[in-house]
């Protein structure tokens, strides 16, 4: 709700697919999202963790050549971003830096400078993450005063961990929490997650957009599914899952809530009617995986559409039916993937299989797990 102590900032939710080690490339999506906030009227473009290097680097953060390339093109998108018209919106870029480590970090883009930068302090090192031997760790926040709003910034695995940047913020008192994230999939993960940004808005006392990506690199799968809440917790946005979009939104921020680190002098764009903001529906199980399955290496698309996303089309090998398409997906499939048994369990005739909850793929074998069943 508008009160006179709160103002409402728009924000690009750019929720798009970047390609490893594609910096150029990366850098025209970039762009192009950047060109599209503009039509919006958006104060503020947020990307997603790493987005201009493509998620997870792995090795490549300690390759200098790298290193350097990342930050010359991030400096040169900041002046690209003036030269296309944005140079007074605020955008939050994620790019591999380099101090006495890799830094897996934000940069803070306005008029055609990098005027701050964050970097992630929790380094996942667990499960499919290697981030604690690649990077260095951050040690300090970072709240911007932009239009009368104070946004502060985290980077994924830092809402997740108690303590540090969010223990720090709660001293703040921001007046909203923008999170970057390369967060994979995995079956009822987007609970999870907004579980986890309901406590976190419960904690600092003002709303929270969540940030994701989409795509596949290596072994993991990202699903997008980006969203913001207000300061009640409730759901104002939510990007589709696993496609690349554009989503903005409308969100009631208090003004001058708190202490920032960097007062910037951009004013917020006033009188611009309703954004025209999408709350996409969480998709089923079964559509999550068919959703999941295409984004991954050597599964056609058109071959997996051709199938509904039903309990019956996923059937054990050996109860297929006549029809020639489902046949050669499921004896794809059948090299490892094993769906819940909601959906009649898609299983190999012989091996059982451990209980560990993600979806991957590595040269066209993709699995998928039964959280609770072998």
């Amino acid at each position: 709700m508008p009160t006179a102590k709160s103002a409402p900032l728009r924000i690009a939710m750019a929720q798009i697919n970047p390609v490893l080690g594609d910096l150029e490339g990366n850098s025209q999506l970039i762009l192009g999202a950047v060109k599209e906030a503009l039509v919006s009227g958006a104060d503020v473009v947020l990307f997603s963790e790493m987005v201009l290097t493509g998620y997870p680097v792995e090795d490549l953060a300690l390759r200098p050549a790298f290193q350097s390339a990342s930050k010359k093109r991030v400096n040169e998108l900041a002046e690209q971003i003036e030269k296309i018209g944005g140079g007074e919106l605020l955008v939050i870029i994620g790019y591999l830096d380099q101090d006495k480590k890799p830094e897996n970090a934000l940069a803070a883009i306005y008029q055609g400078k990098i005027v701050g930068k964050y970097v992630k302090h929790h380094l996942p090192n667990y499960g499919v993450f290697d981030e604690f031997r690649n990077f260095g760790q951050g040690e300090k926040s970072l709240v911007i005063r932009f239009g009368s709003i104070d946004i502060a910034l985290a980077i994924c695995e830092d809402i997740w961990q108690e303590g540090g940047p969010v223990a720090n913020l709660s001293r703040a008192n921001p007046g909203i929490l923008l999170v970057a994230n390369g967060s994979p999939f995995e079956r009822d993960k987007d609970g999870v997650r907004l579980a986890l940004a309901r406590k976190r808005v419960k904690q600092l006392g003002c709303p929270l957009l969540y940030l994701n990506m989409v795509g596949a690199q290596d072994d993991l799968v990202f699903d997008g599914g980006s969203f913001a809440l207000d300061s009640a917790g409730e759901v104002i946005a939510r990007s589709e899952q696993f496609e690349s979009s554009l989503n903005i939104v409308d969100i009631q921020c208090e003004i001058e809530s708190g202490a920032p680190d960097l007062v910037l002098s951009g004013a917020i764009k006033k009188d611009q009617g309703q954004a025209k903001t999408l709350i996409a529906q969480s998709l089923s199980d079964e559509e999550e995986i068919w959703k999941a399955l295409p984004k991954t290496s050597g599964f056609p698309k058109s071959a997996i559409d051709s199938i509904k996303p039903s309990k019956n089309a996923l059937a054990k090998p050996g109860r297929m039916s006549g029809n020639d398409t489902v046949q050669n997906v499921c004896h794809l499939l059948a090299l490892s993937v094993w769906a819940a048994s909601s959906m009649d369990g898609l299983t190999p005739s012989t091996t059982p299989i451990s209980t560990k909850k993600a979806i991957g793929v590595n040269a066209n074998v993709c699995a998928i797990i039964n959280p609770g069943k072998p």
